[in-house]
């Protein structure tokens, strides 16, 4: 729990560092993300075939760029108990040319129709992608998706865990 709250804490004072001052570019990005059931992770809402909507602000420089930003999955899960879910995440994208590889953290909270709403632990995520650019202020983003309630649990990694999400990015 002490590793986490370090690696959280690393991640949000790099945020802060990260002033849109000091920014090469600026983006906001609508975002599509195609959730699935996970084996490690037995609180998370979604089930196979849930797709969450939503945006995120990046702050860029040449190596690659911060994004926060929240997905709104409607009718998440197969519990009919849930009504919707919202997972903020922030992540740490490190780019080259077109090539994406990036660590984030996200936790998601679930809305109950009983009232009794809850939020998940906090969780990883990997994102490995490739961005193409459309225009000098358009893109279009495409990522392999790979959440973890532990990085030490990299090698419990399967295949049918990956999930995928697609974002386009409006550069300023």
């Amino acid at each position: 729990m002490i590793q986490r709250a370090r690696l959280t804490l690393i991640l949000l004072a790099g945020l802060a560092l990260a002033s849109p001052a000091m920014a090469l570019q600026q983006a906001v990005s609508g975002q599509v993300r195609q959730f699935g059931t996970h084996k490690n992770f037995e609180d998370r809402p979604f089930a196979n075939g849930d797709f969450g909507y939503g945006a995120a602000y990046e702050i860029r420089d040449t190596m690659g760029y911060w994004q926060i930003g929240a997905l709104y999955t409607p009718d998440a899960g197969s519990d009919s108990d849930i009504d919707y879910a919202v997972t903020p995440f922030l992540n740490l994208m490190i780019k080259d040319k077109i090539f994406l590889a990036g660590l984030g953290i996200d936790k998601t909270y679930m809305s109950r129709s009983s009232g009794d709403d809850d939020w998940t632990d906090v969780y990883w995520t990997i994102l490995t992608g490739l961005e193409f650019p459309i225009s000098q202020h358009l893109s279009l983003t495409g990522l392999a998706v790979y959440d973890l309630n532990r990085l030490g649990k990299l090698g419990d990694f399967r295949f049918d865990d990956v999930e995928f999400a697609a974002a386009l990015n409006l550069l300023f």
